[in-house]
């Protein structure tokens, strides 16, 4: 590749983009030819002597009058002027040009290709079909006098089973335990390799649909239920038919006025096949008075579980803008109902008028906690960090005194996790066009030299390369047909083995198409900056194949390799917030140790990537800040004691002696009512089934973030505590129990030592669980 003609070139790597266009017929990249190098500047050499086009006046010799404009913003006519910008552009375009060149004839030399697998992944590994078949020695039928005795004894064998860890029988045969239970049958198949679950399966939804769609349903498999659980259905009646009317228009946002269609009414008829009247269809009316006596009475029913629910409610609150800038606020219910379930309910998605002060929003707040008559259970409500969630929590703690409820601005807030992660992030990303300088007075300071390597990988970090990712997904995305030529760039590259590792092996690209960010969304500059780096081989051939016609941005290897270093930073924040934002599993016990854990790694990458220092300080100052401002925040402490793989040992680890001290006595100070009664039981299955499992399986590491060859280290969720067991779980239910706060007292006035018995009860308690780690229920404390 022959050197630029200007060797006094100040332009950055990324300075200026490709202009390329899109033929209908395009070439493949195989089949286009360079222009040397040379050729093309001696070219651009011409154009910028060529003398400049006469001016409209000129060429008609008449007067024109002049616009005025600012002598600060006018721009230079001087033909010496002119001339030197014309040659500042076109050294922009020579170094651009080399970039997408020397990208399509080699691959950068970090290039880490993620591996693509063709199997497809296994929907439940058959989990499904394992748990009602039992292993049998031969192919004998089941006689008659010996069926009750059977069937007690899959009974059993069932309840001993556990489903997570079913796998497939090593028995010569197979005995289906719901032929015997239901039918007194004996329905038995060979055990072979090959075509047995999917056999297991027909028959499991021929013959026995609604135990096996509801165990389905149960263990969350609910991909074997979209293949067929809509085939059990219950007997037509008219409230049924309306209630799933409802739930359909409701649901899928369908205008009311839908049943006043011919075409609806004509399609409901056609499949009811006489089941269904023209008069069983309701008007748009009583579908509208239907909705919202539906809305009302499933209302009544969560606020009455809301007020019998074992201990406080916490609360999660947040704002969003619709395409016409309207403004919504979301409330989110989090509680225990009388069952001991873990239950969460959206309670309110209110339109807020007004301007989004602290004030007004509360107002609106403890309006929907007064209609659902929860006011004085309110216990944490979890907000992100804006400003005006302040003066919020101060609104709202001087409505909800008068009530008498226990509210405190700060001590009642949880700050939002993946929101102080993201403006860690941002931090981040706003200190990256400084990190260059920052390393180099650093290295001044200290009278180190920098090497040509290091030189290369600071200018290539001044380039801005995650503008350059920007610009690139812009170009790639501004039309139908630009998509459409990456795409097929991808098919055809992966058809004919066109992409290439570092080594020379050929590799496969997914065909997929790039991904914007959004400052606002979680991840989202890390999600597109993953998905360019994996794309930059199709996107640099995209660029080259049409490059006279329209512009496409492609970064340099040495970007690549700086953006493969941004992505390693940002990937253990990503990780981090994707374990704290689980929807069915309490993580509130991991957000102090995730938090630490995030910082130590990323003190970790100061040292191996020295040039992002500055940048990943700015993330961590930002986390800190955070820190200090949650530590008092008592919820933490308490979720964190009643997880036995944390406890207080992790807190006596990493806090110091007096904060270790000051957590422990504030663990203490809790109470427990001693008279709240068990959990009854609740019959038929729980909706709410929360998986435990571990945060990230080992082989989740991106495939780009072993970089610069030596710059690999251990995966965040190696230090990651194991999230609750179920022991822990029921010792949290009884912690969260009335009466929990210190200043809350529900025993009657009538026993004035019940104060002091029950604190000597709690210290006795406190002591045997940090001792043996059991907890005990022979005292009545619990």
């Amino acid at each position: 590749m022959s050197t630029p003609v200007f060797s006094n070139t100040n332009a950055s790597i990324s300075s200026d983009f490709i202009m390329v266009n899109i033929h209908e017929q395009a070439q493949t990249p195989d089949q286009v030819t360079l222009n040397d190098t040379s050729q093309i500047i001696e070219m651009a050499e011409v154009n910028v002597n060529a003398p400049t086009e006469k001016t409209v006046s000129e060429a008609s010799g008449k007067v024109v009058p002049k616009k005025r404009t600012n002598k600060a913003n006018a721009v230079t006519n001087k033909p010496e002027d002119v001339l030197a910008v014309r040659r500042k552009q076109l050294e922009a375009r020579i170094v651009a040009l080399e970039s997408m060149v020397e990208s399509v004839e080699t691959p950068p030399p970090t290039l880490m290709p993620r591996e693509v697998s063709s199997s497809r992944p296994l929907r439940s590994a058959a989990r499904d079909v394992w748990y009602w078949v039992r292993p049998v020695t031969n192919d004998c039928t089941v006689q008659d006098a010996d069926c009750g005795t059977e069937i007690e004894a899959d009974a059993m064998y069932q309840e001993l089973l556990s489903f997570e860890s079913l796998k497939h029988p090593a028995s010569p045969y197979l005995r289906c335990i719901q032929c015997l239970k239901t039918m007194h049958k004996t329905h038995i198949w060979a055990n072979r390799s090959g075509g047995l679950t999917g056999a297991i399966r027909n028959h499991l939804e021929k013959y026995h649909p609604a135990s096996y769609y509801l165990k389905c349903q149960e263990e969350g498999m609910m991909t074997r239920l979209a293949d067929g659980s809509g085939d059990v259905q219950p007997e037509f009646t008219r409230p049924g038919f309306m209630d799933r009317l409802v739930d359909w228009a409701v649901t899928t946002d369908q205008p009311l006025n839908v049943v006043e269609s011919l075409e609806f009414c004509d399609f409901i008829l056609y499949c009811g096949q006489g089941g269904i009247k023209d008069n069983n269809i309701p008007h748009r009316d009583k579908l509208a008075t239907a909705a919202w006596a539906m809305y009302l009475l499933e209302k009544a029913r969560i606020d009455k579980e809301m007020k019998n629910a074992r201990g406080r409610v916490s609360l999660t609150s947040d704002l969003w803008s619709d395409s016409n800038l309207r403004s919504f606020m979301a409330v989110t219910a989090h509680y225990i109902n009388e069952c001991g379930d873990l239950k969460d309910h959206l309670i309110s998605f209110r339109k807020i008028e007004g301007r989004h002060t602290g004030e007004n929003v509360a107002n609106a707040l403890f309006s929907v906690l007064q209609e659902s008559s929860i006011a004085k259970q309110v216990n944490c409500i979890t907000l992100d960090n804006a400003s005006n969630n302040n003066t919020l929590m101060e609104e709202l703690a001087t409505y909800l005194a008068p009530l008498g409820a226990e509210f405190h601005p700060e001590r009642n807030r949880i700050r939002c996790f993946p929101h102080i992660m993201n403006l860690a992030v941002n931090d981040m990303l706003s200190s990256l066009s400084d990190a260059a300088a920052e390393y180099r007075a650093e290295m001044s300071q200290w009278d180190l030299p920098i090497d040509s390597k290091t030189e290369s990988y600071l200018q290539a970090l001044e380039s801005q390369p995650v503008d350059v990712v920007r610009a690139a997904v812009h170009d790639c995305r501004r039309s139908g047909l630009r998509r459409e030529g990456l795409h097929d760039i991808i098919i055809d590259g992966n058809r004919l083995g066109r992409f290439r590792r570092p080594d020379g092996g050929a590799y496969t690209i997914r065909p997929l198409q790039l991904l914007r960010d959004v400052p606002t969304r979680w991840s989202s500059t890390y999600n597109m900056i993953e998905r360019y780096l994996e794309l930059h081989p199709a996107i640099a051939k995209l660029a080259l194949q049409i490059r006279n016609d329209a512009r496409i941005t492609v970064a340099s290897h040495k970007q690549y390799e700086v953006l493969q270093d941004i992505l390693s930073v940002l990937w253990v924040a990503h990780n981090a917030q994707q374990l704290l934002s689980a929807e069915k599993t309490p993580t509130l016990a991991l957000a102090f140790p995730v938090y630490e854990a995030v910082i130590e790694h990323w003190e970790q990458l100061c040292g191996v990537i020295p040039e992002l220092s500055h940048l990943i300080s700015s993330g961590i100052s930002k986390l800190q800040e955070y820190v200090t401002r949650t530590q008092d925040v008592p919820v933490h402490l308490l979720s964190m004691f009643v997880n036995p793989s944390l406890k207080l040992d992790w807190i006596r680890d990493n806090w110091t002696p007096p904060q270790a001290a000051a957590a422990e006595a504030a663990v203490r100070d809790e109470r427990v009512d001693a008279s709240y009664p068990s959990p009854h039981h609740c019959g038929g299955p729980s909706t709410t089934h929360v998986k435990l499992q571990q945060p990230f399986d080992s082989s989740a590491k991106s495939w780009a973030f072993a970089t610069r060859n030596s710059r690999c280290y251990a995966s965040v969720h190696q230090n990651y505590p194991r999230l609750t067991t179920a022991a822990a779980q029921k010792f949290a239910r009884q912690l969260l129990a009335p009466g929990i706060h210190s200043n809350h007292n529900s025993t009657p006035a009538t026993q004035p030592n019940t104060d002091a018995r029950d604190q000597m009860l709690v210290d006795e308690e406190f002591a045997r669980y940090m001792e043996d780690k059991t907890v005990s229920t022979s005292n009545g404390v619990f």
